[in-house]
């Protein structure tokens, strides 16, 4: 039985020519089998020199054969088949012979075809984020489901040039050199099989900066537009090419989650409302079409663990011992059981942004509320729990009246002043402490510290003692009240009482400290012994300040080094 293809070649003036692959007739029987092929019935636009405008109806053996006038090609072509770049289909080198031959698709075993490219696609999207069923769209169309001559040989689907692992193979192709076009043979990358090269296509995308809007995208028609609008072809119909050979094909479910990590696990807890829930199907995750509305307010029992191919996470909910779905890992939070519970009574006020709970029969359960509301109020703890994730939470009260839990470590226990007392005292501040004002709650953080102070006189006017055993002076700059300060970052000045001359020789221990006579009295100079530990050193000044301590002038080689004090630094060995 002869069989005889027709096919339609409209040359345009822009030189490109079109082909409608139409039927494959039966010559017997005038009846027509419909190609095995997608793209049987789509337009494809390939690279032609001619600029006539004419319709012409050939043959399938006419329609393959090509003329190449070129006195300087060396190359002989396999099957008389020239690589040339076709920039309508994409950036690749594939045959002028008719795009691969379209007449050979009538034998396409197109189940075998995809399943050869199936894993190679779902790896794309794994390893680089290309959405599965356009790389497997993109491996038919510029491939010819396979019957281009670099994928029989070498299972190169996208025409592309170079070595993969080492591994190529040499083809005729055109190049564009010195104003002609010439023939030569160039190596193409050869694949151990047609998934190595989806994936390695995938690669490409994922390494060309102008392809990065499309990756982990998970509409296939967004991909398709963006891989147009990006300029991976320059056909107007490219995206809808592609998107008519997925929904043909199916090649939608490709896109789904695959289960690549599964365990069993027993858990109880809640989840958030309004997050989606799946079934687990043969081809992965598929929206189920309802949300966790209906169980979110429920003791949901998590009894699997999944991780998917897009690695996400899902558990498998239980309600009432019915499995719901699959709900996403992030909106499942596992219930808290109180496992200790006293009684207590302190004062206070908490840190502002922290989430506040309910205590449900499930356990703790976020309110969907901070302590923002009762950061500036008097809080009283009444209850103290800990629960089994061995977290520890106060039941907060404000005026009287329960407002939530509060993780325990958002509160602070108020200091009640017990003993104050009125002081004056002079002297300097550490850096980096922490000031605080005095409410009617009790000592509170002000939000600042003493760095501001520390290079200042500062005057003390009050000391106080408060609940928590703990002492605070009240610190003045230039006669202005600052703030609160605990009282073991101040160091009161030492005023001169007694000075005398001496002269004194000798040496010193080292890491000693070293300080500075100013009119406020003896303070750190921030040095110690250690750089004059070996030098001999001459003592020319006594003094004893107002807390009775003493202290020496030290000198080297004739200058003043700083004050040290003598009954620990000095080592006399003699005396003048």
């Amino acid at each position: 039985m002869k069989k005889i293809l027709k096919r339609t070649i409209l040359i345009g003036t822009v030189g490109l020519v079109t082909v409608s692959v139409q039927s494959v007739m039966a010559a017997d029987n005038n009846q027509t089998t419909p190609s095995s092929s997608a793209i049987s019935t789509s337009e494809v636009s390939l690279s032609e020199s001619s600029t006539s405008s004419s319709t012409t109806t050939v043959d399938s053996q006419s329609a393959t054969k090509e003329t190449h006038n070129n006195s300087e090609s060396q190359a002989k072509p396999q099957n008389n088949v020239i690589l040339k770049q076709n920039t309508q289909i994409g950036p690749g080198f594939y045959a002028d012979d008719g795009l691969m031959m379209r007449s050979s698709l009538a034998r396409t075993d197109t189940r075998a075809f995809l399943e050869s490219i199936r894993q190679g696609s779902i790896n794309s999207w794994n390893k680089y984020g290309v959405l599965p069923s356009t790389v497997a769209a993109q491996a038919i169309l510029e491939s010819g489901w396979g019957g281009s001559r670099l994928s029989t040989l070498a299972n190169n689907l996208f025409g592309i040039k170079g070595n993969y692992n080492g591994a190529s193979i040499s083809m005729p192709t055109q190049e564009y050199i010195n104003g002609r076009w010439i023939t030569i043979n160039d190596n193409f990358r050869k694949y151990p099989s047609r998934n190595a090269s989806v994936e390695d296509h995938g690669r490409f995308l994922n390494d060309n900066s102008r392809y990065h809007n499309l990756l982990w995208q998970t509409d296939y028609r967004k991909v398709t537009r963006l891989l147009q609008n990006d300029g991976y072809a320059t056909a107007p119909t490219y995206a809808a090419s592609l998107n008519r050979i997925i929904e043909q094909y199916h090649l939608n479910d490709w896109d789904n989650e695959r289960v690549v990590q599964k365990s069993q696990v027993k858990m109880v807890g809640k989840v958030n409302g309004g997050q989606p829930m799946y079934w687990l199907l043969n081809t992965g995750m598929q929206l189920s079409g309802s949300n966790t509305n209906r169980i979110a307010n429920k003791a949901v029992t998590v009894t699997q663990w999944i991780k998917t191919s897009a690695n996400k996470e899902y558990y498998l909910a239980n309600v009432d011992g019915k499995t719901v779905a699959w709900i996403p890992k992030s909106t499942f939070s596992e219930s808290e059981s109180v496992v200790a519970r006293k009684q207590l009574k302190l004062t206070g006020h908490v840190n502002g942004g922290q989430p506040m709970y309910w205590l449900l029969n499930t356990g703790m359960q976020l309110s969907g509320s901070n302590t923002n509301r009762i950061t500036n109020k008097a809080v009283t703890v009444t209850q103290w729990i800990k629960t089994s994730a061995n977290k520890e939470y106060y039941l907060a009260n404000v005026d009287g009246k329960t407002v939530a839990w509060i993780p325990k470590s958002t509160f602070s226990e108020s200091e009640k002043v017990i003993a104050r007392k009125r002081v004056k005292l002079t002297g300097h501040v550490n850096g980096g402490q922490p000031m605080y004002w005095l409410l009617n709650t009790g000592m509170q953080l002000s939000g600042s510290n003493t760095n501001r102070i520390t290079n200042k006189t500062v005057t003390v006017t009050q000391w106080i003692k408060t609940s928590a055993n703990k002492k605070y002076y009240l610190a003045n700059v230039d006669g202005k009240t600052v703030a609160w300060i605990p009282k073991s970052t101040f160091s009161e000045s030492e005023k001169v009482i007694a000075r005398k001359r001496v002269k004194l020789t000798g040496y010193v221990k080292g890491g000693q400290s070293m300080y500075w006579l100013l009119s406020s009295g003896i303070t750190l100079s921030g040095l110690n012994t250690n750089s004059i530990v070996n030098k001999t050193v001459t003592i020319t000044q006594w003094i004893k300040t107002s807390a009775n301590k003493e202290y020496y002038l030290v000198n080297v080689n004739g200058q003043v080094v700083a004050w040290a004090a003598p009954m620990m630094e000095l080592r006399t060995n003699c005396s003048i």
